[in-house]
């Protein structure tokens, strides 16, 4: 079993490597593969959702996508904590937006992130050009991972797996969290309102 597990884990790592060879490493590449890495951070989706909460609270989908974003987080650093895959070592790694010391590499969270987003936007906006966009931006997300070297194949592969199924929890077997997840986000953005009110009647007054 072992030496079936270490044939799999080279002929990942031999196709990675074939694929991130593929691609010239020029600097208009590189901008265009960086710029995908970059669109897909989870801190700047975080901070989009928030402002995305901040000006329509009422609106339920964005709290759900802020629910979806913090499971999302956890469910792939517990799984990089579990699996402590390496990232390839024939690309440089240090040169990522807000890495935060990550140097595991199994699943992709940018891959996770991606296809939840993806899908999420096919769920509740109902448009079919924004729903192509969504998908081409979540692919060309998945496709710059393997070719700046970030990560290996079978990462990425299961990272958009576990995107789906973090999407298919959610609004399936964990739907009944998304109410608490909006009225949390309501309350705690009513109760800023009411503050900024308060503060704007004193100084007013």
């Amino acid at each position: 079993m072992s030496k079936l597990l270490d044939s799999l884990k080279q002929f990942d790592e031999k196709i990675s490597y074939k694929c991130f060879r593929a691609v010239p490493k020029t600097k208009k590449w590189k901008t265009i593969l960086k710029s995908f890495e970059y669109s897909c951070n989870g801190i700047a989706w975080l901070t989009i959702t928030l402002i995305l909460i901040y000006l329509n609270p009422d609106f339920k989908p964005y709290s759900y996508l802020l629910g979806g974003l913090v499971l999302d987080i956890v469910y792939v650093a517990l799984l990089k904590a579990w699996a402590r895959r390496r990232r390839p070592t024939y690309a440089r790694q240090d040169d990522q937006l807000l890495l935060l010391s990550d140097k595991h590499s199994f699943p992709s969270g940018h891959a996770t992130r991606a296809i939840y987003v993806a899908l999420f936007t096919h769920l509740f906006f109902k448009n079919l050009v924004l729903t192509t966009l969504f998908f081409i931006w979540a692919l060309s997300v998945v496709a710059c991972r393997i070719l700046l070297g970030r990560h290996h194949l079978f990462d990425v592969v299961c990272g958009c797996l576990i995107g789906y199924l973090e999407y298919l929890f959610q609004f399936t077997i964990l739907k009944f969290m998304n109410p608490i997840f909006f009225s949390l986000v309501l309350n705690v953005f009513a109760s800023s309102n009411t503050n900024d009110m308060d503060d704007a009647s004193l100084d007013f007054d």
